[in-house]
């Protein structure tokens, strides 16, 4: 646990500044503030969000298709479709685009690619 604890180390203004500086993603002050401490709420929290949004939209669309015939199932193999989209093109994306960096030479690990892209 103590290897992943690094990860998860951040503060309310760290977050803030990096809202503010992701605008600008190409500046070198973002590259810089992520580096320094890298972390993994923001790209599990923006991942989760986008499969709430994604999964719910998707439901609202069968809803109003459906709206003269009162008929609706919420169909919950939607949240699994967007989890699996989601999170594998989050997730194994940037770890196979690290490991490739990792063997042309690059210092980047896989999590700090995965915080970079996310």
């Amino acid at each position: 646990m103590e290897y992943w604890q690094q990860y998860f180390r951040i503060s309310q203004e760290e977050v803030w500044l990096r809202i503010v500086q992701s605008v600008k993603p190409l500046k070198p002050e973002f590259l810089r503030i992520s580096q320094s401490n890298p972390d993994l709420y923001g790209p599990f929290w923006i991942m989760t969000t986008i499969i709430v949004l994604v999964s719910l939209s998707g439901n609202l669309a069968r809803f109003f298709r459906h709206w003269e015939e009162a008929k609706f199932e919420f169909r919950l193999e939607l949240v699994r479709y967007a989890l699996v989209v989601v999170y594998g093109y989050g997730l194994i994306y940037p770890t196979l685009l690290g490991i490739l960096l990792r063997f042309f030479g690059s210092k980047l690990s896989p999590i700090v690619v995965l915080i970079l892209l996310i």
